[in-house]
């Protein structure tokens, strides 16, 4: 009898000793698997991040020109860098339309102080890709110029809600009659989530402003707009950024159920 309890002793200890191990060295070793596929995720992660940066003073969106009395409002953008912007338009809001190709309105707002309450203006939105953080250069008029050269275009932005000007558009007498202008949007933040909208406010002289999708070579700057780093043609203006990225989320694991292969 005692050599029984003691066998069945020894067998239990022999069984408790060969299992145990196994099933301590298995639950590491899991885990190291996980640890290894979480750090390989985040390795991924930052190369693909760095892999969809740019850097320049690159073309992102451009708007059309043409006949501001004919078709329907509001228009699509002509050009669009697809990397980060889903979709584009422009629109009007208080301008009268023209009927000439050379993309005129008639501003009737002679207010030598702009009201952002009343003022006309157009309106530029752009539609940004999921995950896109754009850091802005420079909203480009690449051909301006009106009847009276005393109007003024200023810019704001939906990202406070209009309450700031971000600069104004310079429209010059010279030989060529048209101006290559532009306002610097560098002082802002880069953007992100879904959707930006630029306005451009009219005011302090009644009169007709011209801003044809010209290709000319011909058209000075009186704000040192280069023409060189900074003219497209085809659009009536057109916005360009200096580096823009698309943030990637890792994804996120839940749960770990190891398969019964592993388990021996």
């Amino acid at each position: 009898m005692n050599r029984m309890t003691t066998q069945k002793s020894q067998f239990t200890t022999s069984k408790t000793a060969l299992v145990s191990p196994s099933h301590e060295q298995f639950i590491p070793e899991r885990m190291k698997k996980v640890n290894l596929f979480a750090r390989t995720l985040g390795v991924l992660v930052l190369i693909l991040a760095s892999s969809l940066g740019v850097f320049g003073q690159t073309k992102l969106v451009g708007f059309p020109g043409g006949y501001t009395d004919g078709g329907s409002w509001p228009r699509n953008a002509n050009y669009t860098n697809s990397t980060y912007i889903s979709s584009a338009n422009v629109n009007y809001n208080g301008l009268i339309p023209y009927n000439d190709s050379r993309y005129v309105f008639q501003n009737t707002n002679s207010s030598a102080s702009l009201d952002i309450n009343t003022a006309p203006y157009q309106s530029l939105t752009i539609n940004l890709v999921s995950g896109a953080s754009i850091d802005l250069d420079r909203l480009v008029i690449p051909a301006l110029d009106a009847w009276d050269d005393n109007v003024k275009l200023q810019v704001r932005s939906s990202l406070d809600n209009y309450a700031t000007s971000l600069g104004e558009f310079t429209i010059i007498n010279h030989p060529y009659g048209y101006c290559l202008t532009s306002v610097n949007l560098s002082s802002l933040p880069n953007i992100t989530g879904s959707q930006v909208t630029f306005r451009i406010y009219y005011y302090n002289a009644a009169t007709h402003i011209f801003h044809p999708d010209s290709s000319s070579p011909n058209y000075t700057s009186g704000d040192g707009t280069s023409y060189a780093t900074y003219f497209h043609s085809g659009h009536f203006a057109y916005l360009t950024y200096s580096s823009a990225t698309i943030v990637v989320p890792p994804p996120t694991i839940t749960s770990f159920s190891p398969t019964s292969g592993e388990v021996g």
